[in-house]
Order: structure tokens, then sequence, then C-alpha cells
């Protein structure tokens, strides 16, 4: 008999929680909902920021390293992977940047990728490369 007894208030704590269970799934869906509504997240392809994904491999140039082209002869080939060549100048020094971004830039192009170039101004003159999955090649994939 106690058997019996021990089943129905198992069940009673295990229904309780059950319960409570629900009513934490159904109070996190109600706040993705809102979430989602907002119109500057539901269309990624609205937001002005470049969306980059974290590098797989970064390249900068330096006396004594290879070159662009061969330094991306020399990555493993992905077609869902981004080039994206970064500058950021010093002011004063933004046509500088400018001109190193666009000879990587002819570099990447002369060895099959077809980069995209952010240039922005920031504390210090600094131009690198970087193989990355992005967001935005993603979406492209995706339509």
């Amino acid at each position: 008999m106690t058997d019996g007894l021990f089943v129905s208030r198992a069940s009673g704590w295990q229904l309780i929680l059950a319960d409570l269970a629900l009513i934490l799934f159904l109070l996190a869906v109600a706040a993705l909902s809102g979430v989602a509504s907002n119109p500057r997240t539901s269309n990624p392809t609205d937001n002005p920021e470049p969306a980059a994904g974290p590098s797989q491999a970064l390249y900068r140039a330096a006396p004594g390293t290879q070159s662009l082209t061969q330094w991306l002869r020399d990555q493993p080939r992905d077609p869902r992977a981004s080039l994206t060549i970064y500058a950021t100048y010093e002011v004063g020094s933004g046509d500088h940047a400018l001109a190193e971004t666009q000879a990587l830039a002819d570099q990447a192009v002369g060895a099959g990728y077809n980069p995209r170039m952010i240039v922005e101004p920031g504390e210090k003159t600094e131009v690198f490369a970087s193989l990355a999955f992005d967001a935005t090649k993603q979406l492209k994939n995706e339509r």
C-alpha cells in the first residue's frame, strides 16, 4: 500500500515540474518573438556594418615575408571563404593606406579571389588580409 502512495506522490512532483518547464519554455518563446519583430535584426542585409566572421587565416605584409599571392596559394581553397582586406589609418595617412589596400587587392584578384576592402580611420596605419567564413557570403549563397 505504501508503493501506491509513493507513486501518486512522485507523479505529483513530476507533473508540477513539467508544468514549470512548459511555463519557462513559453516565456522564452514570448521573449524571443519580440526580438524577431525588431526590424533591425529581422533582415541582416539591412545592417550597414560589414558582417565579418572570425578569421581562419591572417596575412600581414612585412619585410622578408611572402607576397599575398603566394600566401593565398598556400591556403586551402574553400568557396565558402571570403577574403577581406582591412586597413586602418592615422590622420593624414589615408592615401597611403588606400594605396596599400589596392595593391593587396590587385594581388588577390591575380590569385583568383574577389576581395572586399574595408578602410577606416584608426589609431595607427595598419593593413592586413583575412580569410573567413563571413555571414555576408553565406547570405548570398542562401538566396
